[in-house]
């Protein structure tokens, strides 16, 4: 997964515009690896923030049971050239 995400990183950021941004939905299991692989592709100053996407309340079938229940994901948002970005 990681080795096919980044060859498609370094494509986007190769085709990313100086003023161009970047966003990166990811699970729990792997935010932690995408970000180290932004900051080495993009420079850690270029990593601008890891967005938490809270998705509701747990109810019915999601509460019932053992486990903890997922109720947020990532994105990470970098851009090509920090200072230059457009929101």
């Amino acid at each position: 997964y990681l080795a096919m995400l980044q060859e498609r990183l370094v494509l986007m950021r190769d085709l990313l515009s100086e003023s161009g941004s970047l966003f990166v939905h990811v699970g729990y299991q792997v935010s932690h690896f995408v970000r180290a692989m932004l900051e080495s592709l993009f420079g850690r100053r270029n990593v601008v923030a890891e967005i938490v996407w809270s998705y509701g309340t747990p109810s019915g079938g999601r509460a019932a049971g053992n486990r903890l229940i997922k109720a947020h994901e990532y994105l990470l948002y970098v851009t090509k050239s920090y200072g230059h970005h457009k929101y």
